[in-house]
């Protein structure tokens, strides 16, 4: 059996707010490092988050594509603490 694999998930809405991009790809990676983890994929969305089903492929297109990557692979969904993380569990959870 071999390491456990990742899809990254980054979000960057207004700059000055939240964790920046180089933040969130240093915590990330910091974190798939630790737990001697594969980084498989790596997405990323610039813009405004949503939290309904039908703004979602609108406002964050490569948020639904991580979820399908990390689905057909079977790998963790990993995503920087923050806003990210909880737009991230919404999606999710509109997906199970």
């Amino acid at each position: 059996m071999g390491p456990e694999l990742f899809v990254a998930y980054r979000r960057s809405s207004t700059p000055g707010k939240g964790l920046s991009r180089e933040v969130q790809w240093r915590s990330i990676e910091a974190y798939i490092r630790r737990i001697d983890g594969e980084l498989i994929a790596s997405y990323e969305d610039v813009g405004s988050a949503t939290y309904t089903l039908k703004g979602l492929a609108r406002a964050q297109p490569n948020l639904a594509h991580a979820l399908d990557h990390a689905r057909r692979r079977r790998a963790t969904i990993v995503a920087a603490e923050g806003p990210y993380g909880r737009c991230l569990m919404t999606a999710w959870l509109m997906t199970v």
